[in-house]
């Protein structure tokens, strides 16, 4: 059996958070269980491992050990829940890993998972850069002044039209 997947049970048994920036607790007991199985599974487990995650291990440690976990998610037939999958895929890309998982996981259905929420974060990239724009000094500036140039434009041809009118004097 997986044993990403196993983690993943014994967690939910244990009501153990794994939620995706969780402001409350962090994930911090499921993420350290998922490097220290990973660190095992790979072989390279030692006693120090138990209060760490994996931000704490050197960068060769961290390679194997996410190779290790992509290894798990690659599997066929993968029963693990896509919400534990994508929280598994964040703490790979926070921890500057992401190329692994996509050479790894390119035709799994873990992949899939990963090819989405690589297009949901450009799609979000792709709104801040457009409100930043927006919201910039130059833009903000010139939006005013069209603004204030379409009410004076407003103003003179009321201006003209009660003139017209002979309700207004020169």
């Amino acid at each position: 059996m997986n044993w990403v997947y196993n983690l993943v049970k014994k967690s939910e048994e244990d009501n153990l958070c794994i939620r995706t920036g969780c402001t409350t607790c962090g994930s911090s007991e499921f993420r350290t269980l998922l490097m220290i199985q990973s660190a095992k599974e790979a072989g390279i487990y030692n006693e120090k491992f138990n209060s760490l995650k994996l931000a704490d291990l050197d960068k060769e440690q961290k390679k194997i050990c996410i190779t290790e976990i992509c290894n798990s998610l690659a599997q066929p037939n993968n029963e693990i829940p896509s919400y534990a999958i994508r929280f598994i895929l964040y703490e790979i890309y926070l921890n500057g890993c992401i190329s692994i998982a996509e050479k790894i996981l390119k035709d799994a259905s873990a992949g899939i998972i990963l090819a989405s929420m690589q297009e949901h974060s450009r799609k979000l990239r792709a709104e801040r850069e457009e409100r930043a724009l927006y919201e910039s000094k130059e833009a903000t500036a010139q939006r005013r002044k069209l603004k204030k140039e379409e009410k004076a434009k407003a103003h003179q041809e009321r201006v003209q039209k009660y003139k017209k009118r002979g309700k207004m004097k020169n």
